[in-house]
């Protein structure tokens, strides 16, 4: 019997075991592990939830092209600390269950003679009722130069027929209506970031807290959770957070305006609760977005990220008052409106700085905390 050696590249499916993308190959080959990948990332892309693609620290998972794939597709790559092999032993396991059969039982040379010799239990197992389909009998071949390894592709092929299988029941049932959709809007742990991070805004507002006394104003960070809320949980975490500042923010205009916000009351309440609202919305989206393109290290990505949507905020806010209501503010104050427009460039001068620089020292610490503790967006 001639034996051949194989490299087999192969995705596993933490949740229950299953290898869900895998090629095999006589030499090691990039070609075969972005393939691959690629199969995998297709069959998952489903997933309500994060996903995250875990590997020891192998040269192909360490090429340009197998990051960019996962970053393309928003999955998070994790890698085993170095000289730990322990940190990859579900894949370690799987290896050496392989190895160890091939070596141990002397697999012949064709797929069914094999059978018999290899512990199929350990694949029952994982694969629960579903056995070995007719076909690998099919596609037996009796010749003298099949390889001994090839029992690694009937493992693979096991696993990927019973998920197919799995995933076209689902299918079925999801297009019946007799199965309730996986997806959903948000996920546990992003609602009680969501609800925690809202209360921790009311909470600085109502006691005063969210008001840093500086030389000459005070500098708001009640903006500050909903940044934390985008860049731990997604935008749609900081999106809520915000909408919930702009409900309090709307809410304390009506009850103690600022001098701005007192005549946008006297204008117009609606005008008034969008200049409260949508800002702040916003707020999660732009901190989302700039964190996501920030190619640069983690700290000051954090950090430029918090300053930059401070400032954006300060401007959102006074760009609203001004193009809704800076016109009768000024007929009302008997000034030019390009005065109001100073106004809100020297507000922004003013308290914007002073407010992304507390923010960004506030901010940064906090998110990296909580990225290490592993609270961290796709």
């Amino acid at each position: 019997m001639t034996v051949h050696k194989l490299y087999l590249d192969s995705f596993m499916d933490m949740y229950n075991g299953e290898i869900i993308g895998y090629r095999i190959g006589k030499h090691p080959s990039a070609k075969n592990i972005l393939d691959a990948q690629a199969e995998a990332i297709k069959i998952t892309e489903d997933c309500p939830y994060r996903r995250t693609f875990h590997s020891d620290r192998g040269w192909a998972y360490q090429m340009k092209s197998y990051g960019e794939s996962l970053k393309k597709e928003r999955i998070f790559q994790s890698m085993s600390r170095k000289g730990n092999c322990f940190d990859n032993a579900v894949m370690e396991n799987f290896f050496g269950l392989i190895y160890a059969r091939v070596k141990i039982h002397n697999i012949p040379n064709c797929y069914w003679q094999g059978l018999d010799k290899y512990d199929i239990l350990r694949v029952t197992q994982k694969a629960g009722s579903f056995s070995a389909p007719d076909w690998y009998r099919e596609r037996a071949d009796t010749g003298a130069d099949r390889p001994c390894f090839c029992v690694c592709l009937l493992v693979c092929d096991l696993y990927l027929a019973r998920e197919r299988e799995r995933r076209k029941i689902m299918g079925k049932q999801n297009a019946a209506g007799t199965m309730p959709a996986q997806r959903t809007f948000l996920s546990i742990r992003q609602l009680t970031v969501a609800g925690f991070l809202s209360a921790i805004t009311i909470f600085l507002g109502l006691t005063g807290y969210g008001f840093i006394p500086l030389v000459i104003m005070n500098a708001t960070i009640l903006h500050i959770p909903t940044i934390i809320g985008s860049l731990t949980a997604g935008r749609k975490v900081g999106m809520i957070v915000g909408f919930m500042f702009g409900i309090f923010s709307f809410i304390r205009s009506l009850q103690a305006p600022s001098a701005l916000l007192l005549f946008a009351v006297q204008y117009n309440v609606v005008a008034d609760a969008f200049i409260c609202i949508i800002p702040r919305i916003l707020i999660g989206v732009i901190a989302f977005e700039i964190y996501r393109h920030l190619k640069i290290r983690e700290v000051w990505r954090i950090a430029i990220t918090a300053v930059l949507t401070t400032v954006c905020h300060t401007i959102l806010f006074l760009g609203s008052f001004t193009a809704i209501v800076g016109v009768p503010y000024a007929e009302a104050q008997g000034i030019p409106f390009m005065n109001v427009i100073n106004i809100m460039l020297g507000i922004t001068a003013v308290n914007g700085i002073p407010e992304a620089i507390v923010s960004g020292l506030i901010i940064t610490p906090i998110v990296m905390a909580l990225h290490r503790a592993g609270l961290k967006v796709a």
